[in-house]
């Protein structure tokens, strides 16, 4: 007990050091940020003005119901794409400013090396998403009536899920050298087939299966159903549940891809190549 007490604790620490180092070197360059949102403010004011055209449909009744539906649709986006592109970035830095040599003769574990590297995407990406919703409110967003433990519940169970696609990136990276064309693919695909800014029903039936495993799918239903329609735990159980399952299935495989990269990269000796 006490040995696991104290794995707990390496793994923690470790992983709050890389996402302290991780955040003096983001917060040195404050542009991005400040670009960022202003790119997520430009997002939002496109569909406001696309919303303008949408007529009364199954789907939506009102130009608002769609700004809504596309408004958080966004702000999950951002997350899996900051989760994704930023953790494989920060493996990538690990190996070209040659620190990824000095952790490998350390006892560090997959799991403290991949909590290390998403800890900032995540805490960037809520942040990121956040700052979606309140610049949404004056277009369109207010108006409703959020659950927010709901929201609180699905918000961590997507962070989590995310967080796990972005250590399977890591790893890939880790591996291979490079994997700036696999983020476009995944966080691309992910929101074209989750319906972030569409209805899925509009798809046609050949392809809509791909939704249902998609997880970016689940945290829109779970996240839209809490913040726009305020929904209890027990009417999101299924998106809930399906959220848990991603995370367990693709948790583990995050862990054992880093652990393998790191292999990969002793055995070829690619630990400072680039």
């Amino acid at each position: 007990m006490n040995d696991l007490a104290r794995r707990v604790r390496n793994t923690g620490r470790i992983a709050v050091a890389l996402g302290k180092r991780d955040l003096r070197i983001a917060w040195s360059y404050r542009a991005s940020f400040v670009f960022g949102y202003l790119g997520v403010f430009s997002g939002l004011f496109i569909f406001y003005f696309v919303s303008k055209i949408i007529g009364p449909t199954d789907e939506f009744q009102t130009p608002e119901e769609y700004f809504r539906f596309a408004a958080i649709g966004m702000a999950l986006a951002a997350l899996v794409e900051t989760a994704l592109a930023a953790a494989m970035e920060s493996a990538r830095g690990e190996q070209v400013q040659g620190t990824l040599e000095a952790l490998a003769t350390l006892p560090v574990t997959g799991l403290s090396l991949g909590l290390g590297w998403v800890t900032l995407p995540l805490v960037n990406g809520i942040l990121s998403a956040a700052v979606t919703v309140l610049l949404a409110i004056p277009f369109g967003l207010a108006g409703v009536d959020p659950n927010w433990f709901s929201v609180f519940v699905a918000l961590l169970l997507s962070t989590a899920v995310f967080g796990s696609l972005g250590m399977i990136g890591a790893g890939i990276v880790l591996a291979f050298q490079q994997g700036g064309g696999i983020i476009g693919l995944i966080t691309g695909g992910l929101a074209l087939v989750s319906g972030t800014v569409f209805p899925i029903s509009v798809f046609p039936s050949w392809i809509r299966w791909l939704a249902d495993i998609s997880p970016l799918r689940y945290a829109l239903d779970a996240s839209r159903g809490a913040a726009i329609n305020g929904q209890s735990i027990s009417e999101l159980h299924t998106s809930l549940l399906a959220l848990v399952g991603f995370l367990v299935v693709l948790g583990p495989i995050g862990i054992v891809t880093i652990e393998a990269g790191m292999r990969h990269a002793r055995r070829v000796g690619s630990l400072g190549r680039f």
